[in-house]
């Protein structure tokens, strides 16, 4: 407890004082004891309030004491890191000296030059460091340093390759087809679309970013409205329909992403559920078609296979869908695109979807992993996460800049997009077909069976999940159930 000579002297007249007006109050009993019990009343609220009073001064006192304390240690912690501090700086920042012709070990970017041990940078129209400067490169400094602690690197090795100039290569803010195409040699078609224009593994230069259709499977498009999702997907299908050997089709409601195309595609655009839905029945009808074509040739695993034992000509089939929020969820052609998604690749027919939301409701699980190929523009951390299992398209500020997900890649494509300046070199015109809507509706029972087939389809608990909205337990016994009918096992 803080004690001072006040404090002695407060206590000592407060014991004092207790024992006078205890006499006081005694005597006075004896003559008058009313007059003696108001005497020791007041004395005694008098004491109380006076301790009270001591109590509080003592509160204070020690907080002044406990802050002074703190002070002083702040003071020596301070004193003690800017030692320390000053000891680190002289341990580690290495001082060149010039050879034998007067040269330093430095590197220089086109703009300034840089110490490469201690990061610092100069023009030759400067002697000073500015603050600034230093704090930009401390990071850069930091690196340098570090090599130090790297087995077999030191930083003379460093600065042997201080007479190279460093190389600083940043995207195109805006690249076109023609360009990149024209630039890298590449003629685009099914095994090799162009996304655009990123930087190599290095960073030391600008690279074509591609991917092949056929290892993709299917690709997933997304961004915040205004970042570059339609413009890459009007790229994209100008350059499968200038191959001329791949169909396409689109949906896009009311977007009119593909209104260059209308006159070069299998089938109208279907700009309405309801076509939307024809689409995907006649879609759906075409895969059964070429799955029972395929089962006469076992050994078969894709369609260009197909098309070599069974010496026919069938094509690949891309089917773009712009804003397609509501394919998975509703319109009736859940089940079909999902049934594409999961089986389309054996049987050349893909799709392109492009939204600004893939979540568990609009993309179900069912369908997700067969989407081999991501791409995704400026996007909400929330949406990046689910799209990319990340959040780094959350960064993407600049229209068109996007990051890709591709197949053999094992690390994420940065690139700017490419765009389409315009749609020469496009096949004549063709005549589009109509759609083939559904002519008889399948029983519960065989759409199960067709989607088990054999065991090579969908799971049990996929089909209850399809059909019957729940995979419990109920559900799944119905599903096996229908499989043991048509002479299927399960233990």
């Amino acid at each position: 407890m803080f004690e001072n000579t006040f404090d002695k002297k407060l206590a000592n007249f407060t014991k004092y004082a207790t024992i006078m007006t205890a006499l006081v109050a005694g005597l006075a009993t004896v003559y008058n004891p009313v007059i003696g019990c108001l005497l020791a009343l007041f004395a005694g609220t008098g004491l109380v309030l006076l301790n009270a009073a001591y109590a509080v001064y003592q509160f204070v006192e020690d907080r002044k004491a406990h802050k002074r304390r703190l002070d002083r240690i702040a003071q020596q912690d301070r004193q003690a890191h800017a030692m320390w501090m000053q000891d680190f700086r002289q341990g580690n920042v290495m001082r060149f000296e010039p050879d034998a012709e007067g040269l330093y070990g430095i590197a220089f970017d086109g703009q300034q030059f840089r110490n490469l041990d201690t990061g610092e940078v100069f023009t030759l129209a400067e002697t000073q460091q500015l603050d600034a400067m230093r704090q930009q490169m401390a990071e850069m400094a930091t690196m340098f340093r570090a090599l130090r602690g790297v087995t077999n690197t030191s930083v003379e090795h460093v600065l042997q390759q201080a007479d190279s100039p460093a190389v600083v290569v940043k995207l195109p803010k805006r690249i076109s087809l023609q360009m990149v195409c024209s630039k890298y040699g590449i003629t685009p078609g099914y095994e090799q679309l162009v996304l655009g224009e990123g930087l190599s593994a290095d960073g030391t230069e600008l690279v074509p970013v591609v991917f092949s259709m056929l290892e993709a499977v299917h690709l997933l498009v997304s961004s915040a409205s205004g970042f570059g999702k339609s413009v890459l997907l009007e790229a994209l299908c100008y350059q499968l329909l200038c191959e001329g050997d791949v169909d396409v089709c689109c949906v896009d409601y009311g977007v009119n992403t593909f209104g260059r195309f209308v006159d070069h595609l299998l089938y109208p655009i279907a700009d309405t559920p309801q076509t939307a839905i024809m689409l995907f029945d006649t879609l759906y009808g075409m895969m059964q078609d070429r799955r029972a074509a395929f089962a006469e040739y076992p050994e078969v695993k894709n369609l260009a296979q197909y098309n070599k034992a069974a010496g026919t000509d069938e094509r690949s089939v891309v089917c773009f869908v712009d804003e397609s929020a509501s394919l998975f969820r509703k319109d009736g052609t859940a089940e079909a695109a999902t049934e594409i998604a999961q089986m389309g690749r054996k049987y050349g027919i893909h799709m392109v979807c492009a939204g600004t939301d893939f979540k568990a409701d609009t993309l179900p699980s069912e369908a997700s992993g067969n989407f081999g190929g991501r791409v995704a523009f400026y996007l909400r951390p929330s949406l990046s996460l689910s799209l990319l299992y990340c959040k780094d398209a959350s960064l993407l500020r600049m229209k068109g800049r996007g990051l890709a997900m591709l197949p053999g890649v094992s690390d994420f494509v940065k690139f700017q997009a490419v765009i389409l300046d315009d749609v020469a070199g496009l096949p004549t015109p063709r005549e589009q077909m109509l759609y083939i809507p559904k002519q008889v509706e399948e029983t519960f029972d065989d759409k199960v069976v067709r989607l088990y087939d054999g065991g090579q389809g969908m799971s049990v608990t996929g089909i209850a999940k399809m059909l019957l909205n729940n995979d419990g337990g109920n559900q799944l016994k119905r599903v096996k159930g229908v499989l043991r009918q048509a002479g299927y096992r399960f233990d």
